[in-house]
């Protein structure tokens, strides 16, 4: 069986990873935990312009989907579903900045 897994929000935590980028930027610090799919707006108050430059320019810098751990138990959960006879692919939609896909696959 072939399971289709996304990269963001479930192996790698992208908010945490801006809000790290913005904050080592700006020394402004944000909630790495978001309470909703706008959490920019809504838990930081920011226009989607501003938080599309932030998001372009941490890819950019190689921080975004370059800097951070896997998410909890996501390792374990991957060795799982491969031991358990199945095939992983991983889904993401990484079309942002100049070093999106060097940033993930390196």
């Amino acid at each position: 069986m072939r399971v289709a897994i996304d990269l963001d929000g479930v192996c790698y935590n992208f908010t945490k990873a801006l809000a790290q980028y913005i904050e080592q930027q700006t020394g402004v610090h944000y909630s790495a935990v978001p309470t909703c799919w706008e959490f920019y707006e809504k838990d930081w108050g920011m226009s989607l312009e501003d938080y599309l430059s932030w998001f372009r320019d941490g890819v950019n810098d190689g921080y975004i989907f370059r800097i951070g751990e896997p998410a909890p138990g996501c390792m374990e959960a991957l060795t799982a579903i491969q031991e358990a006879g199945h095939t992983i692919h991983l889904i993401t939609d990484r079309n942002v900045g100049y070093r999106a896909k060097q940033n993930t696959v390196l």
